[in-house]
């Protein structure tokens, strides 16, 4: 039992220190880059996950219709 948690603890530290490590590479990145390449980049990001989200809602409202329209046999409506 005391050597599978100190493998787990050994694994987790490890996962952590390649974490630490790309975390420090990212900001080294971001540092190197221009202000306005930064904000663009953000701003690219933002509208991406606007629209990601817009899609999942478009997609819930649909299967929702869909079973509003479906009657108790499993048949559908037509309205």
């Amino acid at each position: 039992m005391v050597g599978d948690l100190e493998r787990n603890a050994i694994a987790k530290d490890g996962a952590n220190k390649v974490r630490e490590k790309l975390t420090n590479n990212a900001l080294k990145l971001i540092d190197s880059m221009d202000p306005d390449a930064i904000r663009q980049k953000i701003y690219d990001l933002q509208i991406k996950a606007k629209l990601e989200r817009d899609i999942e809602n478009k997609g819930k409202e649909y299967k929702a219709a869909v079973r509003q329209s479906r009657t108790h046999e499993g048949e559908y409506q037509l309205r």
